[in-house]
């Protein structure tokens, strides 16, 4: 899990910084590259010795949505691998909470009710766990 944490955005180094670092909204066309880093990360892993294959598949599969709404395969449900759930979830809250080039960072509060109201793509049983994690670090209660 961790080393897919890590690992899983490796192919975003073949996005052109435009694309990657654009301050607005991407077009079509440009999110269409963006995307691709799934599919180049998934090559870097794959050419690599000792990669496990729990990192490999959080890396395939880590936009991917419980209904079948996400990229690059739409799996759904059963489909998508356990890692992969929690991957999305860390993900999703590092995308709304983190400052990009065209965003402010937003409130871990905001970000969790927005996840929250995914209930089609995300996991909410995870969601939940997360939810209670962060709340516990947060509290400084976590025995980590």
């Amino acid at each position: 899990l961790s080393t897919g944490g890590l690992l899983h955005d490796v192919g975003k180094m073949d996005i052109p910084n435009e694309v990657l670092n654009k301050p607005g909204k991407l077009t079509d066309e440009e999110f269409v590259v963006m995307k691709s880093h799934v599919t180049h990360t998934s090559n870097h892993l794959r050419s690599a010795l000792d990669i496990p294959k729990g990192a490999i598949i959080i890396a395939e599969q880590h936009h991917e949505k419980i209904d079948g709404t996400g990229y690059p395969h739409g799996l759904k449900g059963s489909q998508l691998n356990e890692l992969a759930r929690m991957s999305a979830i860390v993900d999703i809250f590092s995308a709304l909470t983190d400052r990009r080039v065209y965003k402010p960072p937003m409130p871990p509060e905001k970000a969790m009710e927005i996840m929250v109201g995914m209930k089609d793509g995300l996991d909410q049983n995870l969601l939940a766990l997360f939810r209670g994690m962060l709340l516990e670090a947060a509290q400084g209660t976590w025995d980590a």
